[in-house]
């Protein structure tokens, strides 16, 4: 590399050309040619993205600063020798040697008698730059426990997952050496701050904001954010000016605590980049929604917002992110990049960020003062561009055009444009002062309300008197409800002049609507004198407060009678009515005190809750960890067929890690709480699922399931003891059925036809205790197996299999349909009777990216099949099939994408969305776990029931109750899904009851509150 002569005067100079490195050809983010990028959407099919020539960064020619910027790396460590990036590692070399010396005691004798040595900062030779954490010659690793001088970490690490080291080299990999990459900027030092490991699995909860590197009276580390904070501590304890974040965290695992320590950062004076996360959402994570933190999308080289790319006007602005090649451990094989060892192609903000990271570090080399950074990055930005046709490969060279999502998403700025951040001038930028959620309460009767809006100047001053602001509300179909703006006034006097820094709060007065969405996108202009203009999207909560003073026309207030007096009582809803009364719902109060369970009786007596007796339970093992047990079977039956309602409670045992154990707790109790009978299943052969059903045996009725276990009335005979001396036996699907309290019994087929599933029981079933079942049989033979399958129905009633019929309906018309290796579940009736469930739905993969959804009525005993896809199926995936609804009148089911909650109108074979709000450490599973299905009464045509899913303030995603409810047009037709305002509850003094109450009817659910000594219960209708 070649340096112009400094002029007097001049604190960098131009550099007037450089070496090429070798694949910097492949950096398209640094310099896009037009050559399209591959990228690997699934296991089976590549696609190309197809570039726009100039789509880059632009940066400006580079040049040699008098000083270079300290960027901190929290991430998951970085290869400190690598060839690309060892020459831009921040040393401290007085701590190097000492470091040195501990590395030779570590390789040489015991870790802990070195560490009590060379980790104690008495020692004039490990912490020669006195920031407090000794040896640290290249950064420092906040994995693991406190060290001898009682400070969490260690100065010795590497980095065993590539994150760090390829978000390094995307900012300062070395230019001009000729043996790899080039980062964005040659004037930055890298400190490497290893916050993450391999698998983090927790949320962020931070402990301490305590600036001192020691760990006196903290907590000890339980999680990523306490390793999040002390990487924050050690940044500024070191003297970045700049902090990247490839990571996030959501508003339910936010801790004030993080944001202490974000904001003393800013403080003194450092810059935060943030990753906006890659769930193509709007719902931020954190610390992108942090004041003053830079947040960053992503975009392909077509110059559009990538698929994957959160959005919304939280997102500041969006450099590339699809494809990137930048260095890689060597020692970890790439996957994507074959040409050598030390460099791989990934994608996601967190390429994106460094990508901005890089510039502001650049920026404040050159002398551009900190407070100007963000206002520049924004107003030099080039506006997105619309996504070009995906093209995907295929055998042969092939190609095929496939269109991608083309619904707008939008950033409050634009891509990055470094050359043009750099020649700005200073002029007003009037953006929204906080990124989070604006809150605000309404009692469901107001006919008004108002939403308190901040803006602030981030630049230079402006005559007020010619700054124009508006709000208004846009509606993406004509049937769609939305407030009106009725006015808009500043909140208080304010000057004449709009300095830089200044906020101010206009108050926007909306006017309400029954069915408004609770959900909100207020849409903000900001008019300059200069010409030019700027609009924004504000997030908008609108919940309903529910406190034990609420009034409200529709809330049912049930007082509670007799109510135990304690400290803490929970309440455990008796969700399985199975005796003849499925509208009634009874709690029981409970207080634990380790193994034993004290319980009170709370029943439902015409308009109030009656507390029916009380007795004392003890859980059987393990003693002294009664956390390991959880209450799975709730239900109100007449056990014994006496005419009488009898409760069961049947308690879970966790504590064994072994999936083959299930041991399960049954009490059966009467109408007073005497314990009628006790007994305990162990899972020797069978193990119990979550959902049993009751099988009447000899009169009373005990659990019954469908699943797959031994045998239990397998008797060995000598030939079986001689050639199985082990008794091993295979698991097989059976239908299994308590006989009596102690034993256990199956039936393994029936003319044929092997047990398949249990079916949702019709009400006389349930009475009668008879358990319907689907079987199958295959059509071929022993010799030849067939593909096809019959199915039919039956009863299963005392061990016995009765009015079995034969069916046609998975297969009829051709449309044949195999349901084994598939998922079952309880079908909800939107029929306006007093049935909860109208069946069952099985569902699976079918081709790529599609979930195959049966849905059997039990009742008229139809078939319904379909094949629901994602919206966008070349970005998109139908991963889970959530719930389906049934009835006379409305069919439909919601299906869970990788970043959508969907409703597919099975009648008229339309598709509405809302985002999933999902966070890319949230396992997939979990997700299909947040959201529950219920019934809404449909106030537009009572006719039929809504379908809707909910979720409560347990589940980590919002706070209070949410509901998700499909908007239909006068036509019946799917418009879109909101969460209406009427139903989102926030609770106050109260505990949402998390089980909606069945009340039939039109109305289907409701949702009860315990209020100290009242239930409060709240009919749902929309």
């Amino acid at each position: 590399m070649r340096y112009l002569k400094l002029l007097p005067l001049v604190t960098f100079a131009a550099l007037s050309a450089h070496a090429a490195d070798l694949f910097e050809k492949n950096q398209w983010g640094l310099h896009n040619d037009g050559t399209a990028q591959i990228i690997d959407l699934d296991p089976m099919h590549t696609y190309k993205v197809p570039a726009r020539t100039g789509e880059d960064v632009d940066m400006p020619a580079p040049v040699q600063a008098s000083k270079k910027i300290l960027v901190a790396v929290l991430d998951t460590g970085i290869q400190k020798d690598h060839p690309d990036l060892k020459g831009i590692i921040h040393r401290n070399p007085t701590e190097c040697a000492a470091l040195e010396k501990f590395l030779a005691c570590v390789q040489d004798g015991d870790r802990k008698a070195c560490e009590k040595k060379w980790m104690d900062l008495k020692n004039p030779e490990v912490d020669q730059d006195h920031n407090g954490y000794p040896l640290d010659c290249e950064g420092w690793s906040l994995l693991g426990g406190k060290n001898a001088a009682n400070i969490m970490g260690r100065p010795d690490f590497d980095d065993d997952q590539g994150h760090g080291t390829h978000v390094a080299g995307i900012i300062a990999a070395i230019a001009g050496n000729g043996i790899g990459v080039r980062g964005i900027s040659n004037n930055v030092e890298i400190l490497p701050v290893q916050v993450l490991g391999e698998q983090p699995s927790e949320p962020i909860k931070p402990y301490s904001v305590d600036i001192a590197p020691t760990e006196d009276n903290r907590t000890p580390p339980r999680s990523l954010g306490d390793s999040v904070a002390r990487g924050v501590m050690y940044a500024i304890h070191s003297g970045a000016k700049v902090i990247t974040f490839s990571m996030g965290w959501p508003a339910g695992q936010d801790s004030q605590i993080m944001r202490d320590t974000i904001a003393e950062a800013q403080r003194r004076g450092i810059i935060i980049v943030a990753a906006a996360g890659n769930d193509s959402t709007r719902a931020l994570l954190r610390p992108c929604t942090y004041p003053g933190v830079i947040c960053v999308g992503a975009t392909g080289p077509d110059g559009a917002l990538a698929h994957f790319s959160n959005f919304g006007s939280g997102v500041d602005i969006a450099a590339p992110g699809v494809n990137i090649l930048s260095t890689f451990p060597e020692s970890i094989r790439p996957v994507r990049f074959r040409s050598t060892l030390g460099y791989e192609y990934l994608s996601g903000t967190s390429q994106a960020t460094p990508f901005v990271t890089g510039a502001v570090a650049e920026m404040l080399a050159r002398g551009i003062p900190a407070n100007e950074i963000m206002p520049r990055l924004v107003l030099g930005s080039r506006p997105l561009q619309q996504s070009l046709n995906l093209i995907e490969n295929l055998i042969g060279g092939q190609k095929i055009t496939v269109n991608t999502d083309a619904a707008p998403r939008y950033l409050l700025a634009g891509q990055l444009d470094v050359k043009k951040a750099l020649a700005v001038s200073a002029q007003p930028l009037i953006v929204p002062a906080t990124k989070e959620k604006i809150e605000i309460q309404w009692n469901r009767q107001a006919s008004s309300i108002d939403v308190e809006v901040s803006l602030v100047n981030r630049w230079a001053s402006v005559d007020a008197s010619k700054v124009q602001t508006q709000f208004y509300f846009s509606k993406p179909h004509a049937e769609a409800i939305r407030p009106a703006v009725l006015a808009v006034n500043p909140k208080q006097s304010y000057g004449s002049t709009w300095a830089q820094g200044e906020v101010r709060t206009y108050v926007v007065r909306l006017q309400t609507a029954p069915r408004m969405p609770g959900e909100l996108d207020l849409i903000g202009q900001v008019n300059l004198p200069n010409g030019s203009q700027r609009r924004f999207i504000l997030d908008v909560d609108v919940t309903v407060p529910v406190s034990p003073t609420i009034k409200d026309a529709e809330m049912q207030v049930l007082p509670i009678k007799g109510m135990p007096q304690r400290d803490r009582l929970d309440f455990l809803p008796i969700d399985q009515n199975l005796d003849g009364q499925p509208t009634g719902r009874d709690y029981v109060a409970y207080s634990e005190d380790g193994n034993s369970r004290e319980l009170w009786l709370v029943r439902q007596e015409k308009n109030q809750y009656q507390v029916r007796g009380t007795t004392k339970i003890d859980l059987d093992e393990p003693v002294g960890d009664p956390d390991a047990f959880r209450e799975q079977v709730a239900a109100r039956l007449d056990w014994d067929g006496d005419g009488r309602s009898e409760y069961v409670i049947g308690y879970l045992d966790e504590s064994s890690d072994d999936e083959t154990k299930t041991n399960m707790q049954f009490f059966i109790f009467d109408q007073d709480m005497h314990v009628v009978k006790k007994f305990k299943y162990t899972s020797e052969k069978a193990l119990i699922p979550y959902d049993i059903y009751w099988h009447t045996s000899h009169g009373k009725k005990f659990p019954a399931w469908v699943g797959g276990g031994k045998d239990p009335q397998k008797k060995r005979g000598l030939k079986d003891r001689w050639e199985n001396p082990d008794n091993i036996e295979g698991n097989k699907t059976r239908f299994y059925y308590l006989e009596n309290e102690t034993t256990l019994r199956s039936l393994d087929e029936y003319q044929g036809y092997r047990f398949v599933d249990v079916i949702e029981a019709r009400p006389d079933q349930i009475q009668r205790g008879a358990v319907p079942v689907l079987l199958a049989k295959n059509e071929g033979t022993e010799a030849k197996a067939s593909y096809l399958y019959k199915f039919a129905v039956a009863e299963v009633l005392d061990g016995q299999v009765i009015n079995f019929s034969e069916m046609g309906s998975f297969g009829q018309a051709g449309n044949y349909r195999n349901i084994f290796e598939t998922r079952v579940d309880k079908v909800y009736n939107t029929s306006t009777d007093n049935r909860v469930f109208a069946g069952n739905f099985w569902f699976g993969e079918g081709l790529l990216r599609e979930q195959r959804l049966s849905i059997f009525d039990n009742k008229n005993l139809d078939i319904i099949d379909n094949t629901l896809q994602a919206q966008n199926t070349q970005t998109d995936s139908a991963l889970w099939v959530r719930a389906a609804f049934a009835g006379d009148n409305r069919n439909g089911a919601f299906v869970l994408t990788n970043s959508e909650i969907q409703y597919h109108d099975l009648d008229h074979h339309q598709v509405a969305s809302h985002s999933m709000e999902r966070y890319t450490f949230y396992p997939d599973m979990l997700m299909t776990n947040l959201y529950f299905p219920v019934t809404l009464g449909d106030t537009k045509n009572p006719s039929t029931r809504l379908p809707a899913l909910f979720t409560t303030e347990r589940s980590g995603l919002n706070r209070g109750v949410k509901m998700l409810v499909p908007v239909f047009a006068k036509d019946s037709k799917v418009i879109e899904v909101v969460s209406p305002a009427r139903l989102r509850f926030d609770t106050v003094g109260c505990t949402p009851l998390a089980t909606p109450v069945f009340v039939g009817g039109a109305t289907g659910h409701a949702l009860d509150f315990h209020c100290k000594d009242t239930i409060l219960r709240m009919p749902l209708t929309y």
